[in-house]
């Protein structure tokens, strides 16, 4: 089963709450409104992403989305053959 992609309001509420506040995952979950597992798979992509919460805030949603999720667009395998 694919993991559903929470509302940008709510993944900006768990930076907020993250860089400002200082909340540990726990208290963030509570506060955002989302389980305490999407607030560490959001928090571990933001990590990898490199980005800083300057960052976060300058930029777009689709642009945020697309920094942590990867690009939004499906990827097409290009080492299979196409069929006939």
């Amino acid at each position: 089963m694919a993991t559903r992609r929470i509302p940008m309001k709510r993944v900006r509420r768990i930076l907020v709450l993250y860089f400002e506040r200082s909340y540990s995952e726990r208290h963030i979950a509570q506060h955002a409104g989302v389980g305490r597992r999407t607030v560490s798979r959001t928090l571990s992509r933001l990590k990898l992403s490199g980005l800083t919460w300057a960052q976060c805030k300058e930029l777009s949603d689709i642009d945020l989305l697309d920094k942590l999720h990867g690009s939004s667009a499906p990827q097409r395998a290009t080492d299979r053959p196409l069929p006939d």
